[in-house]
């Protein structure tokens, strides 16, 4: 089943990883990505 969801952030930015991989299975609060922040 696919699901999609909108993610917020407080700035813009730019992922910098992936936490998780095609297919995996995530629950509420899991971390999905690391961002850096996009400079100025």
């Amino acid at each position: 089943m696919r699901m999609r969801t909108t993610v917020y952030a407080p700035c813009d930015g730019v992922v910098s990883a992936l936490a998780m991989a095609v297919g995996d299975t995530v629950e509420n609060k899991d971390l999905l990505l690391h961002a850096r922040p996009v400079a100025v």
